[in-house]
């Protein structure tokens, strides 16, 4: 799924937001936690990832350990992972050509994976 996220005054889009829903069945594993992770703009506690930081609260250990494998393969473009209630998602400003769709899809996937089988 995608939805356009807007600048604050909500009138241009700065990114896209691809999510993958929490399944009623794994509701449970994923817990209630509800993170940000930006890419650093200066503002908010760095993260162990180069480059990354928690603008809010930070992920639990477990999550930490799911973004860990695929924080470092993000295309250049993503400037945020994020889970909320919802489910899982990259925020991503998106280029010309859209050949690195199946590449977020498949990172979300790895961090939801990793997520539920805690």
């Amino acid at each position: 799924m995608a939805e356009a996220i807007a600048d604050q005054e909500g009138l241009n889009p700065t990114s896209i937001k691809y999510f993958v829903p929490w399944l009623a069945k794994d509701l449970a594993q994923a817990g209630s936690s509800s993170w940000l992770l930006v890419r650093d703009q200066g503002r908010g506690r760095v993260a162990q990832w180069p480059g990354w930081c928690w603008p809010g609260i930070e992920a639990p250990a477990h999550h930490q350990k799911a973004i860990d494998k695929v924080i470092a393969a993000l295309p250049n473009g993503v400037n945020a992972l994020s889970v909320d209630g919802q489910g899982i998602g990259i925020y991503w400003q998106e280029p010309d050509s859209l050949d690195l769709i199946d590449e977020i899809e498949a990172k979300i996937k790895i961090i939801y994976l990793s997520i539920i089988e805690l």
